[in-house]
């Protein structure tokens, strides 16, 4: 029997039916050859059901199963949350390489086989992510990657700043999982998390400067506590990271990470108060008015301690690109 040369996984909780469909078939229908015609009756294509209540996306997962020997389903008996689901997945995959898919994404129909040629092609490279464009719940574009980071080098710079690979394109040697270990649960930032570890542990990282990956943004997809948390706990990461590329390992803990206990009420105010001048500051940017826009974004970073900290996150990595240029 010959070796599984991808195992993708999915994990899915109430996406629009649409979308579910598109994001499944961009897998499905993939132009890599040794994926369409894999040989095997399973373990090609994890399908992880997360709300077993969905009774709509589990005949749409049975529908596919039914005519697709290449995936195995993977229904949770309760809501595991993304990193036990994508955890679980990792257990079942047996390729030689595992690629992530988000469940309302689309991929290129070559992804699998330009990801794969590359990695056979640089062994030296562990991971590979891919740019993407952006696109609305109506699939059209409202925004193309045009900055990718492809020296591994640079990336792990770039990391002690933000994340510069994106997860739904992570593409990279099982293999890896020895030293990784999977996913941390860590709300809203286990990408970022589990790409510092990856980097710290040796390996090497890149991205291809291709769009293979239409990447949607959701409308009110993100809330308040996300985005609070998202900040909070990539902060926690960057110390993390430095951590493990100073000593080997980090000091993690769950009481590092985000709760809502651990932001006043009156900095919760002051981030609401940020995001909505932020708001206006975008509107008064298509109306032409650039001078308001300005004052009005630079006052939203400066009410709010949490606005102003991801504001310089960005401000390094927008020197360290003028750097790298």
């Amino acid at each position: 029997m010959k070796e599984i040369d991808v195992s993708v996984i999915l994990s899915a909780y109430n996406e629009e039916e649409r979308w579910f469909r598109e994001a499944v078939e961009s897998i499905i229908n993939q132009s890599y050859e040794n994926f369409l015609n894999s040989g095997f009756k399973s373990e090609t294509f994890i399908l992880i059901l997360d709300n077993p209540n969905n009774t709509l996306l589990e005949g749409i997962i049975n529908e596919y199963c039914n005519k697709d020997n290449r995936i195995v389903y993977i229904k949770n008996e309760k809501n595991l949350g993304l990193v036990k689901s994508l955890n679980k997945g990792l257990e079942y995959a047996k390729g030689k390489y595992i690629a992530r898919m988000d469940a309302d994404d689309i991929a290129n129909v070559d992804r699998l086989k330009k990801q794969y040629e590359f990695m056979e092609a640089n062994k030296d490279i562990d991971l590979i992510g891919t740019s993407v464009d952006f696109i609305d719940e109506n699939n059209c574009i409202i925004q193309k990657n045009t900055f990718v980071v492809k020296n591994s080098d640079k990336i792990k710079d770039y990391l002690k700043y933000t994340n510069v690979v994106i997860h739904p394109t992570f593409f990279f040697r099982k293999s890896i999982l020895q030293k990784v270990n999977g996913y941390r649960e860590i709300l809203f930032a286990e990408d970022y998390d589990f790409i510092c570890r990856v980097v710290a542990a040796g390996y090497k990282v890149s991205n291809l400067s291709e769009s293979l990956l239409q990447y949607r943004i959701r409308k009110n997809s993100i809330s308040r506590d996300k985005t609070l948390a998202q900040i909070y706990n990539a902060f926690y990461l960057k110390k993390l990271y430095k951590e493990r590329l100073k000593c080997g390992k980090d000091s993690y803990s769950i009481d590092g990470l985000y709760s809502e206990d651990k932001i006043s009420k009156k900095e919760i105010r002051n981030f609401d108060k940020s995001e909505q001048l932020k708001s206006t500051a975008d509107n008064k940017r298509k109306n032409g008015k650039a001078l308001e826009r300005k004052i009005i974004f630079a006052y939203s970073k400066i009410i709010s301690k949490y606005a102003r900290r991801n504001a310089m996150c960005t401000a390094w990595y927008k020197i360290l690109a003028k750097m790298y240029e």
